[in-house]
C-alpha cells in the first residue's frame, strides 16, 4: 500500500487520498 494511512487521512479530508499528509 502506497498510503498505509489513507483510511485515517480520508476520515480527515476526502482530498487527502490525493495528497496524504506527511
Amino acid at each position: 500500500m502506497p498510503y498505509p494511512n489513507s483510511k485515517h487521512v480520508v476520515t480527515s479530508a476526502p482530498h487527502a487520498k490525493l495528497a496524504p499528509a506527511p
